[in-house]
């Protein structure tokens, strides 16, 4: 401990004294805020909080990304094996002079300049031969040697699938791609059986070959053959090897031994041995395996949970205008309403959307579902998944013990074993086994608990409780036999220690049972997570290594436990009965006109529907738009018919594009003309369509339809909405499930530093909004937030409001605080009068406020005073990331052009009518920027000159086709005022739209990387283009003094650290000084002079402030030599998200003394470097 540190450490406890303490915490994803509060003692048996000790906010980046990961990780071992297996081969042939010798260096990797290929294997005359025919001729006439290697070869290359078993947790595209393989695979076998091929080969050239449709013998999905038309299994393949190698060895007997065949077919069928999850046992009927994930229980239990874990939400509309401004707080379904969504949706096999709750529970229009899942467009429940299992014949043949063991196998068998064991222990047929592959896809890996556990568990989830919670009320019951937790800790061991339950051991081979002989080494992990395992979400678990060690410094600065930890949970106040009467009387009006919906429309069409084998229901929404549009497409303006409706010849369609709205709701939903959608493509309508004023879209007309027909979509419509609804756009609760799952197994761990589970205490998020309200806490946040802001900033600020205060960091821990402060008499308070029918506005300040006074009676405004004290002291700190893995390129090729200047060009084709013009953009800047980015560089390739020339007169057509537009515009006006319309206002941003849809040509969209951060693949010359990558991230800065003492730079970027590289400036003798990654915490002088370094932060000394690092870059003058020009981009810690907000050079930041920090999880400072700055000489 530093004495920095150490002198923190003891002004926080002086400040505490000898009283007793409450930490409130705000747990979110990627953040915790945290306040600790004295208490005063109440009376014998209660405290209540006084005093606020210290506040902050702990910020982490959020885990997430896995699945991704995990598939380019499964994509690059499954290239390595591929290619280790037939080097293998390719060494085994040429010992019997079956191919040619291999290289001496053949260990090396290959790379894409160097790559081995058949042709380095054979003789050219060799490969000059069709394997297909070969492989045929190989079981009736004799090869030679080297084509025989050749035949080996290519079957090896091609071997066919192994038994094709898809999960759930696979992609969809692998789930598809999986069961269409299965059924070709399946089809290809008929044929084979029932014409009496002896091998898939004489398959292919009987079928193909002969048939002269060599292109089409080719099963491998390629851009020129995008669907396959056949496909092989592996047990095919080997069969046709033993009759390949059984028919030659009559002619090279003392070449083909029994042994060398064997060591043959050994080499071309290898299979790395997977990895199979161990299932371990239920830690509460220890005789008991756990149940595997696809077990109907656990099945049960997920999808309860899921329903547990949904919330429905009104939205608050503007009366005026029909725009969402919010949505009230989060509300649970009922049992009855989870009970329909079960049985009429998920237990059938299908998922559950939000469109689909709407209509089975007729909920108001423009409500808001919470589902499961970050991202709003993808949220879904995934329905009952032994579906299509229990539906086929063998199935209900079984016992019920054999159906258990059945899913054991199918989850932990190998493929190569899973098969036969189906056949002879389960009794099913070959087509059987073929059927079961192709048609069913369950969950891998296994429950927590076991079979018994699961029926206790799953009786207390269906009635609503969480499964922490489930588990909680079957050990206080009785039903569970647990060891009583009688170890009190006295700070937070690792999580996985106290939540056994809920963790699963680490997956590795060198972690394996069944790899226990092969002395695999161990990766470089976490001992506490070899010995306990971890939580599966990598969100929950960062948070709660995170809150380890917050809560632990914690009681190290005070040198004892708090007396209580209060958190929020998810739970809502209870409807009152005036509520539940308006929203069944609602539900009911929406029944009615969906039934008459049915009726009228969709009924008269339902043996067409149903001969297409649709589900009728699906209908219904789209006529409902039809019905609030007036029947009218809201973009060309013609009519629609029911008759297009059902034969798809119209579709739904976002105004406000899904991609970057995110809002599903039916405010942004239209119907409209397939045509007119492909039209609008990604772009709001003013995008679109604002600047036509003749032919089928016609801008005025349009604006005029939307007022009459869709007045509370109109505002939609109007120029600048997307970009105003962006700023503005309604806080989506993007991550609930998570939250909520944190704060709930939080609640458990923390629950082991005391002897009383009662020391933990949960709040309701609408406690804390209402006491935030009544406190007038959100006022607080307002002017601090604006003085962490870019005068750009804060013009937004004027019109965003509370909305806003979240880009101050502090918000988490005002959050905190409130929570701190939060008894639990004020929510049984909130309770009572909330049940009785008062209506409580969340938006702004009411009555409540003289109710709901702070703790002790304390004034309000001198409870005002001290939360902003804290809040404006409070500490942030930003855990670093100093990991060295991720992707070292990114995965878009680009065409690159030789410049001559150290750059490299990247181009792209696009249409001016693409050129994206903003309201608060100069248009004309705009353009330029666009088409002439480039117009003064010195390029040398002669092409890229004159297309660039070419870009430079298109600039000039548009600015002189500008007159013409404006005119246009004005007389489409005019004619829209004669027809009694309301005319637009027309912009220089409507003026300039125009004219680039007038002109209509293609641009080249060029950008310049240096060739150092840019990782060619090709490279560019004077007379050749080339192809390359954009490197991936900068990963740190390297700090170092050169000979004259001078401080100087050198960036390492990942793909280069990866490599081994070595950096240049050690190269030339130097020595590191200091390391800066980015997201590193820098100290400096406050100043005047940059907004970032305004405002002292938390723990820095007197005038000094913290800030974080965003990115850094060399300029120009780097490359001539000048060492210190790496501009290094920062922003206060304080802010929550940077645009580049401030900058400074090596050379010009030793002007506010900067050094390089690293912060506790209580933004204490642990290390402090030298001053970075020049030597003096």
């Amino acid at each position: 401990m530093n004495k920095v540190q150490e002198i923190e450490y003891k002004k926080i406890k002086e400040k505490l004294a000898d009283r007793e303490y409450r930490i409130g915490l705000d747990l979110g994803v990627g953040s915790i805020g945290y306040a600790v509060v004295s208490l005063k003692k109440y009376d014998d048996l209660s405290y209540l909080p006084e005093d606020i000790i210290l506040a902050g906010s702990r910020i982490f980046a959020s885990s997430i990304g896995a699945v991704e990961r995990r598939e380019f990780r499964l994509q690059r071992n499954s290239h390595r094996h591929r290619r280790e297996r037939m080097r293998f081969l390719w060494k085994l042939l040429a010992e019997k002079q079956l191919a040619l010798q291999p290289s001496k260096d053949l260990e090396k990797k290959e790379n894409s300049a160097d790559c081995e290929t058949s042709q380095k294997r054979f003789p050219i005359n060799i490969l000059k031969n069709d394997p297909y025919i070969l492989r045929y001729k190989a079981l009736d006439e004799k090869l030679s040697l080297f084509q025989l290697g050749y035949v080996l070869y290519h079957v090896a290359n091609h071997r066919g699938t192994d038994s094709i078993r898809s999960f759930l947790e696979d992609t969809d595209d692998k789930i598809k791609e999986n069961t269409k393989t299965a059924k070709l695979a399946t089809e290809t076998k008929k044929i084979i059986d029932s014409k009496k091929y002896r091998t898939f080969g004489e398959y292919l050239y009987k079928e193909r070959i002969q048939q002269n449709e060599r292109k089409k013998v080719s099963n491998r999905k390629t851009a020129g053959n995008k669907n396959k038309e056949f496909a092989v299994t592996r047990d095919m393949i080997f069969k046709e090897t033993e009759k390949i190698l059984a028919s030659q060895k009559q002619y090279y007997t003392n070449v083909l031994t029994d042994e060398y065949i064997k060591e043959i077919e050994g080499a071309i069928f290898y299979q790395t041995e997977k990895l199979i999850p161990e299932s371990g046992y239920c830690p509460y009927f220890k005789d008991e395996k756990r149940l595997p994930c696809s077990h109907k229980l656990n099945e049960y239990r997920r999808i309860y949970e899921a329903l547990n874990n949904a919330r429905y939400s009104a939205p608050v509309l503007d009366e005026k205008t029909g725009e969402i401004l919010s949505y009230q707080e989060g509300e649970e379904f009922s049992s009855e309403e989870k009970k329909i969504l079960f049985d009429e949706v998920l237990l059938k096999g299908k998922k559950l959307t939000e469109s689909e709750i709407k209509k089975l529970l007729h909920l108001p229009d423009g409500c808001e579902i919470q589902l499961q899942g970050r991202d709003k467009r993808t949220q879904k429940i995934k329905g009952y998944a032994l579906t299509a299992l229990e539906a086929l014949p063998f199935w209900s043949k079984l016992s019920q013990q054999q159906q258990d063991e059945f899913l054991y196998d199918w989850n932990g068998l190998p493929e190569e074993k899973l098969k036969p064991k189906l056949i002879d222990c389960y009794s099913l047929t070959e087509n059987e086994v073929d059927e079961t592959f192709q048609k069913i896809r369950l969950p891998s890996n296994y429950a927590p608990v076991g079979k018994k556990a699961m029926e206790i568990l799953l009786t207390y989830i269906k009635d609503g409780y969480s499964y922490t919670e489930a588990l909680d009320k079957a050990v206080s019951e009785g039903k569970f036999k647990v060891d009583k937790q009688t170890t009190i800790y006295d700070s937070l061991p690792y999580y996985g220690k106290i939540l056994q339950e809920s963790t699963q051991k680490l997956i590795g081979k060198a972690f394996s049972k069944q790899f226990a002989k092969r002395n695999y080494k161990k990766p470089n992990t976490n001992r506490n997570e070899r010995e306990f395992g971890k939580i599966a979400n990598p969100v929950v678990h960062q948070s709660l290594n995170e809150l380890r060690k917050l809560i632990n410094e914690i009681i190290t600065v005070f040198g004892k436990k708090p007396l209580e930890i209060g958190l929020e949970t998810a739970r809502e106040l209870k409807k009152s009965s005036k509520d539940r009467e308006s929203l069944v009387k609602q539900q009911n009006e929406n029944e009615y006109n969906r039934n008459k919906i049915y009726k009228d429309y969709v009924e008269p069409h339902l043996s067409q529907i149903k001969s297409r084998q649709e589900n009728p229901s699906r209908y219904i929404f789209k006529f409902e738009l039809f019905e609030e549009q007036k029947s009218i497409c809201p973009f060309c303006l013609k009519e629609i018919t029911p008759d297009d409706i059902i034969n798809s010849k119209v579709d739904i369609e976002h105004i406000f594009p899904i991609e970057e709205s995110e809002d599903d709701a039916k405010n942004n939903l239209v119907i409209a003309h397939n045509e007119c959608n492909a039209d609008k493509g990604k772009k709001s309508p003013f995008d679109a369509f604002g600047d036509k004023t003749s032919g089928k879209y016609v801008w005025n007309d349009i604006l005029h339809n939307a007022k009459k027909n869709l007045p509370h979509k109109i505002w939609r419509f109007y120029q600048g909405s997307l970009e105003k609804f962006l700023e503005n756009k309604p806080m989506l609760k993007r991550f609930g499930t998570d939250n909520s799952y944190i704060s709930k197994i939080a609640a458990k761990y923390l629950a082991c530093l005391f002897n009383n589970s009662s020391k933990i205490f949960c709040i309701k998020s609408s406690l804390t909004a209402q006491l935030r309200i009544a406190w007038e806490l959100n006022s607080i946040m307002i002017p601090l937030a604006k003085n962490i802001l870019s005068e750009k900033e804060l013009e937004e600020f004027k019109t965003l409001k509370n909305k806003k205060i979240r880009m101050d960091n502090r918000h988490h821990a005002l959050d905190a605080i409130t929570i701190a402060y939060a008894n639990r008499g004020y929510h049984n308070f909130l309770n009572k009068i909330h049940a009785k029918g008062y209506k409580i506005d969340y938006r702004e300040k009411n009555w409540l406020s003289k109710i709901l006074l702070p703790p002790l009676n304390r004034d309000l405004e001198d409870f005002k005073i001290s939360v902003k004290n804290s809040i404006e002291k409070a500490n942030v700190s930003i855990k670093h990331d100093h990991k060295t893995n991720g992707s070292l390129v990114k995965g878009t090729a680009y065409k690159v052009y030789y410049s001559g200047t150290g750059k490299y060009i990247i181009t792209t084709l696009k249409n001016v009518e693409e050129i994206s013009f903003k309201e608060k953009e100069d248009p004309e800047d705009t353009l330029r920027r666009a088409l002439c980015g480039f117009e003064d560089s010195n390029i040398k390739d002669e092409k890229l000159i004159k297309k660039l020339k070419y870009n430079s007169d298109l600039y000039k057509k548009i600015l002189n086709t500008k007159p013409k537009a404006k005119q246009e515009l004005e007389q489409a006006n005019q004619e829209t005022k004669e027809e009694g319309k309301k005319t637009q206002k027309i912009t220089d941003v409507l003026i300039y739209k125009k004219a680039c849809s007038l002109v209509g040509e293609q641009y080249i969209q060029c950008a310049s990387r240096l060739e150092n951060k840019f990782f060619a693949v090709k490279e560019p010359t004077e007379i050749r283009t080339g192809i390359g990558y954009d490197t991936g991230d900068n990963l740190f800065l390297d700090l170092y003094y050169d000979k004259t003492r001078k401080l100087c730079g050198e960036i390492i970027r990942k793909i280069d650290f990866n490599q081994n590289k070595i950096p240049n400036y050690q190269k030339e003798g130097y020595i590191l000084f200091e390391r800066i990654y980015q997201g590193d915490t820098l100290e400096a002088d406050t100043s005047e002079d940059k907004i970032s370094l305004k405002n002292k932060t938390g723990s820095a000394l007197d005038n000094r402030t913290f800030v974080k690092v965003l990115t850094f870059t060399e300029s120009d003058k780097y490359f001539d030599g000048k060492k210190d020009k790496i501009q290094i981009f920062f922003g206060n810690l304080l802010k929550s998200n940077y645009k580049q907000d401030d900058s400074f050079y090596i050379s010009s930041m030793q002007k506010y003394n900067v050094r390089k920090v690293i912060l506790t999880s209580l933004g204490i400072i642990k290390y402090r470097s030298q001053i970075l700055k020049n030597k003096e000489v």
